[in-house]
């Protein structure tokens, strides 16, 4: 029991590659010069500068922020692949379109 304890103090180090190592595209379904894209650029600038890799901002506007939504959501769940929608584009869409495609993976149990 006494050595579990101990056990339990050493500080146990993963070993991960850094993340980002390579760039991270952040996806606003709009288009330049709105609310989102100003919000997206003034927040990939400050990622850029605090972890040292670029963070892209794509603007994939139209549809009622649809195609920036789809393009998301069948991206590689990888990491490097944020999103920033707004209200209307995630809650209203699915609302109004019933048969809207939306991405579904397999998800294991674990």
């Amino acid at each position: 029991m006494a050595c579990a304890a101990a056990l339990s103090l050493v500080p146990v180090h993963a070993h991960a590659a850094n993340y980002p190592d390579h760039p991270v595209r952040v996806i606003v379904p709009f288009p330049p010069g709105g609310g989102n894209d100003i919000l997206a650029r003034a927040m990939s600038a400050r990622l850029t500068e605090s972890l040292g890799q670029q963070f892209v901002v794509d603007n994939r506007g139209g549809a009622g922020g649809l195609i920036g939504g789809q393009l998301a959501a069948t991206a590689d769940p990888d990491g490097y692949t944020l999103f920033l929608g707004s209200m209307g584009g995630l809650a209203h869409n699915p609302a109004l379109r019933p048969n809207l495609r939306t991405a579904r993976r397999a998800i294991s149990p674990a």
